[in-house]
């Protein structure tokens, strides 16, 4: 099992002027990501604390700060230029990150410092073997937390290698140094690391969509125009590219996979239609679980094998265990992380090992079939996926409360496009418009309730607890 900096250090070597990184015209081969990367990284070596932070604007030169953070022997914590600054300094002050580098601007702070990237110090060569080293950290990924904060998901290069290994064992299609690789994911999202790093290791490319425009407009144009090889989407982008069905041929395309949300067998069987040569798969994996950790490939047995419409998410890659407790989802195996980030009862609460080996409780709810093929039924808890991103409904009702002071509750509904609007049922009375302020302080943007309504009463049941199915009904009745 090979480090990801090896591999990514001899696509470099055999490969200096492939295309690393694309956006519209714009392009970075693997020799300039290389040189710049190593530049930044002689500034980072002497910090001390493992993470640093990046504002991660969509733009080539974020890949070489963030490959920058790895040959100085850190993790990434990455910052989306949407935060709002409350929960920007929360994470900040989590991780003790002392150093942020601001790609766009081509800048970093250190020691309270502004330095420009002109100013880096010449390119060396030398790598020494620590980089190396499966114990130094890859990434911090902070998530929507129950707690009404965001919980930090560290990720170490172990995990990551694994991760990287099961995908070599596994390959359905052989990988090559031509593909192309779509990159259509937020940087604080954990499938953009597959995008954007696992190309690296083949001497490949990766295409990030533009940052103007219609987003399903621009997938479109990426991978028609750029010939995208390989892609891995959320299913929610079928519902905004399901307009255009008629109109997308894609005969390059050869493999195409689905993560992050569950994905409907309806609305994926008119995409096949689009991929003449493709061949898809359902994988499987939660943020702690580093990235992905399962596969289903599609084939003519897929609609009898759905439940609910949903198509299974299959078995273990290499190197994990799947199993169930209590009908809930167990992972196993060197992909599972250690626990969350300063967080320890959490860790306690879905975390636990066993003769060695890192165990983590999904909250999914699934079923094995006869084909031994697992199924995902529900969520065990109030968490949604929105675009693929993790919500925990209760943050949002907890961040709401902090304003309100009385009870609110927030809902995820299914609308007719297949994807789900978030609404918050509030008091009679609440001032809204200062309330959407506040809200807009703590939460990110897809964490905002695009419904927000005032009840005179919140339902009951017989026992006199809060009636969510009733609050169901009337969010229905909105959508």
């Amino acid at each position: 099992m090979k480090h990801i900096l090896q591999y990514i250090q001899i696509s470099t070597q055999l490969y200096p002027q492939n295309t690393a990184i694309q956006q519209n015209e714009k392009t970075l081969n693997y020799q300039q990501v290389w040189e710049q990367a190593c530049r930044i990284a002689v500034l980072l070596n002497q910090e001390v604390n493992p993470w640093i932070a990046i504002k991660v604007h969509k733009t080539i030169d974020l890949l070489p700060a963030l490959l920058s953070c790895w040959l100085a022997g850190k993790g990434y914590v990455p910052i989306h230029p949407s935060y709002p600054t409350e929960r920007v300094q929360f994470i900040l002050q989590d991780c003790q990150a002392n150093v942020i580098i601001d790609p766009q601007n081509q800048t970093l702070i250190k020691d309270n410092f502004l330095i420009h990237w002109e100013n880096l110090p010449p390119y060396n060569d030398y790598i020494p073997e620590s980089i190396f080293s499966f114990d130094n950290p890859a990434y911090l990924l902070f998530t929507s937390g129950s707690t009404g904060k965001p919980k930090g998901v560290p990720i170490y290069h172990s995990q990551l290698a694994t991760f990287i290994d099961a995908l070599f064992l596994h390959q359905p299609l052989k990988f090559s140094s031509q593909d192309r690789f779509l990159q259509m994911f937020e940087y604080t999202f954990d499938l953009s690391v597959f995008s954007t790093f696992f190309p690296l290791c083949l001497g490949a490319s990766t295409h990030i969509l533009p940052n103007d425009g219609i987003a399903a407009f621009n997938i479109i144009q990426v991978l028609e125009e750029q010939n995208i090889t390989i892609a891995l989407m959320v299913p929610s982008v079928l519902n905004y590219l399901k307009p255009y069905f008629n109109e997308i041929f894609l005969p390059q395309l050869r493999y195409n996979l689905f993560c992050g949300e569950p994905l409907k067998w309806n609305i994926l069987k008119e995409w096949k239609k689009c991929l003449p040569n493709a061949y898809l798969e359902n994988v499987y994996g939660p943020t702690e679980a580093t990235i992905f950790v399962s596969y289903y490939p599609i084939t003519d047995l897929t609609e009898q094998e759905c439940w609910n419409d949903i198509v299974p998410i299959g078995k273990a890659l290499p190197h994990s265990k799947l199993y169930l407790l209590d009908e809930e989802l167990i992972i196993a195996g060197g992909q599972v992380t250690n626990g969350y980030w300063n967080c320890l009862d959490k860790s306690k609460e879905v975390f636990f090992q066993k003769d060695g080996v890192n165990h983590y409780k999904t909250g999914d709810i699934c079923k094995l079939n006869e084909n031994q093929n697992f199924v995902y039924i529900e969520r065990k808890d109030f968490q949604v996926k929105i675009d693929g991103h993790r919500v925990e409904l209760s943050e949002i009702e907890k961040v709401a409360y902090n304003f309100l002071q009385e009870e609110c509750v927030a809902l995820a509904v299914q609308n007719a496009q297949n994807t789900y609007s978030l609404f918050l049922f509030v008091r009679l009375g609440t001032n809204i418009s200062e309330l959407q302020k506040y809200l807009e302080q703590y939460l990110p943007p897809y964490m905002l309730p695009k419904h927000i309504y005032e009840l005179s009463t919140f339902p009951t049941n017989l026992s006199g607890k809060l009636d969510r199915k009733q609050l169901m009904e009337i969010a229905k009745s909105y959508v």
